[in-house]
């Protein structure tokens, strides 16, 4: 069956075929065939939906007048089922757009400071690993302060309006990020909650020394979210020196052992020497081989009896 994309977008229209009446993913396609009629642009799909699409821009200006201007194309969407615009203001995405400049539904400039919307969250767990201990059953409260929204700065009026209003992604977020430990409290009796506290909108994060101390002295474990992203940068630079320096001592051997024109021209082995470690280096290696070589041949043979008495 040939389909096209319906001028009209009926969705309940009897003149469909009953097997696209009956899909709703297909609501808005219609069956075509083969005509042996003349092509006329009047009348034809071609020329409806021009029409269609020409009716939609003109729903679409006086949407805009209607709202008096404080109208974003990012925020609207053309409803097909009711044929009208419609718009969902969500300073989420702007904020995700890196969005900047006029915004017309704020009506004014977005202020060109830049920060993020931080919040800390208070998590309480079951110790598990004290099973069978006079601990058992013991529960620890954590606190992580100052979490991002965002992962890139974002104007200082998105921040704060999302401070206000997106507090139900933001336990969204956090809901997701812990699925595993809330799964097994549910349905396993793992204890496990969190709770989102101290929104905020800021240029940078701030930090509440006297109410960290308090909450230590409450036994409350305090933890930064800067720090620990700080503490696995430090740890992933530190596996990757690592890596490199076995995958170094990996090559110097190779070369050592059988030298550099053993490696073949656009070989991976071959770049890697060139960028690591360079031609001094390599001709370091290749004289220390051939020393090798050189004291191995020069090496006396040492004969047994038995080879003696064979000869």
């Amino acid at each position: 069956m040939a389909t096209i994309h319906c001028p009209y977008e009926k969705k309940e229209c009897k003149l469909k075929h009953e097997y696209l009446q009956e899909h709703g993913v297909l609501r808005y396609e219609c069956e075509v065939h083969m005509t042996e009629e003349e092509y006329c642009y009047e009348g034809s799909v071609e020329h409806i939906l021009k029409l269609h699409d020409d009716e939609i821009r003109r729903q679409e200006v006086s949407f805009g007048l209607q709202k008096k201007g404080r109208v974003c194309r990012e925020h609207m969407r053309f409803n097909r089922d009711t044929l009208e615009w419609e718009m969902n203001y969500d300073p989420y995405d702007c904020g995700r757009n890196r969005c900047a400049g006029m915004c017309p539904v704020l009506g004014h400039e977005l202020d060109k400071k830049r920060g993020n919307v931080f919040y800390d969250v208070k998590i309480s767990y079951l110790r598990n690993d004290l099973n069978g201990t006079l601990f058992e059953g013991q529960v620890d409260t954590r606190i992580i302060k100052g979490k991002k929204l965002f992962d890139h700065p974002v104007s200082m009026d998105i921040c704060k309006i999302c401070a206000r209003l997106c507090q139900d992604r933001i336990k969204e977020k956090v809901r997701n990020h812990y699925f595993t430990e809330l799964f097994f409290s549910e349905y396993h009796g793992r204890y496990f909650s969190f709770e989102i506290q101290n929104v905020r909108a800021e240029r940078r994060e701030s930090r509440d020394l006297m109410q960290d101390l308090e909450d230590i002295r409450n036994g409350i474990q305090i933890v930064h979210a800067s720090d620990m992203e700080k503490r696995d940068s430090e740890n992933k630079r530190e596996r990757r020196r690592q890596s490199r320096e076995s995958a170094v001592r990996r090559l110097e051997k190779k070369l050592l052992e059988n030298g550099y024109e053993s490696l073949e021209e656009y070989s991976t082995d071959r770049r890697h020497a060139d960028k690591w470690l360079g031609p001094e280096r390599i001709a370091e290696l290749e004289q220390m081989r051939q020393l090798k070589e050189k004291e191995k041949k020069e090496q006396p043979v040492q004969l047994s009896l038995f080879d003696l008495e064979v000869s």
